[in-house]
């Protein structure tokens, strides 16, 4: 495993991980860190060309990081993922028009119905159901992600088991 140095403002010391076997594909460049809206860290070149550092040492685009982590750039942590896998792996979103809950797919419903749980595939929404409790409409989240997204499902209850 090596470790690249990046450059530039947003950098403040942060370093993006590849395997040894890499290291002669991505030393050539100056590497800079690339900040995304959503908050998370890639490495992205300092040349013309702006290439992200998971893009050159996979040769394609559409690239999914399996720990979240846009430094770690080892290729066991890499793999092609679609648009929808990559947002299906993607954490809950900060911000949000209706009163939101602490969990990934659940929202209190303004109608007073309690916590509804809602499932986006292939740019449709589909309502999992109310749920008095926050928690169990999480759970209901996770149930329809894990069978929806597979290995790619990201879960509010990652380790509590289950199909």
């Amino acid at each position: 495993m090596a470790e690249i140095s990046l450059r530039g403002r947003v950098a403040a010391g942060r370093v993006a991980v590849v395997d040894d076997a890499d290291l002669p594909l991505v030393s050539g460049r100056g590497w800079s860190a690339l900040r995304e809206s959503n908050g998370q860290f890639y490495a992205r070149s300092t040349d013309r060309a702006h290439v992200l550092m998971h893009n050159l040492i996979m040769g394609v685009h559409g690239i999914d990081h399996r720990d979240r982590d846009g430094l770690n750039n080892r290729r066991a942590n890499l793999r092609v993922a679609s648009r929808g896998q990559n947002a299906a792996n993607m954490r809950k979103p900060q911000r949000r028009r209706r009163a939101s809950s602490l969990f990934k797919g659940v929202t209190l419903d303004p109608a007073g119905r309690g916590w509804e749980a809602q499932l986006r595939v292939d740019r449709r929404n589909h309502n999992l159901g109310y749920y008095a409790d926050e928690a169990d409409a999480a759970s209901a989240y996770d149930w329809a992600a894990r069978h929806a997204f597979g290995e790619y499902a990201r879960l509010n209850f990652p380790y509590s088991g289950g199909a």
